[in-house]
């Protein structure tokens, strides 16, 4: 079944998918080419498994079949890469989906807690916030965050080099980070 998408910030949309069964998906895994945003198991009306993805577009064109071969074929899991504990995650606008699934999932059982940018030449599923928690080996000016970490009280970060928005850091992060931080992730 197929729920009709909401709209997001910046002309995303959010789509949920419902299936009659208990499908099992982790972070890293992919529909339609996009990260899956949430997960949650339904027990009433029936065992059902309802996922939640990011896209820009409106259309929802999948079916239980597709969602079922595309989580079998996306060797993407990355949560042992994180369980590892890198000081940076720089991710972009489809993987930042995964993480947002992976930290609501998983927070309660994460002690380390890295610092996460988003490299991303288009604009996100959601506003920017002025960040409030301070990192002193970026640019003073570098305070663009996302909301959702930002509650959490995860450190992130945004950069682009091809947008110029207040906040984002302008450029690419890899030569940023390059000097200060040993262990970073890329996903």
């Amino acid at each position: 079944m197929i729920i009709a998408p909401k709209l997001l910030a910046n002309d995303y949309y959010l789509h949920c998918l419902r299936y009659p069964e208990k499908i099992s998906v982790y972070p890293g895994d992919k529909i339609n080419a996009h990260y899956i945003y949430d997960v949650r198991y339904l027990e009433h009306p029936g065992n059902l498994t309802e996922i939640a993805y990011i896209s820009t577009q409106k259309e929802t064109l999948l079916s239980q079949e597709s969602v079922i071969a595309q989580k079998n074929n996306t060797p993407n899991n990355f949560m042992d890469k994180i369980r590892q504990n890198p000081e940076v995650i720089i991710c972009t606008e489809k993987s930042l989906s995964a993480l947002f699934f992976y930290y609501k999932r998983f927070r309660q059982r994460i002690s380390h807690t890295p610092i996460i940018i988003i490299q991303s030449n288009h604009l996100l599923p959601f506003y920017a916030v002025p960040s409030k928690i301070m990192l002193p080996k970026l640019p003073s000016h570098m305070i663009a965050a996302v909301p959702y970490f930002e509650d959490l009280n995860i450190p992130s970060r945004l950069a682009s080099t091809d947008l110029d928005l207040p906040g984002w850091y302008e450029g690419n992060s890899l030569s940023l980070l390059s000097d200060g931080y040993a262990q970073i992730l890329s996903i």
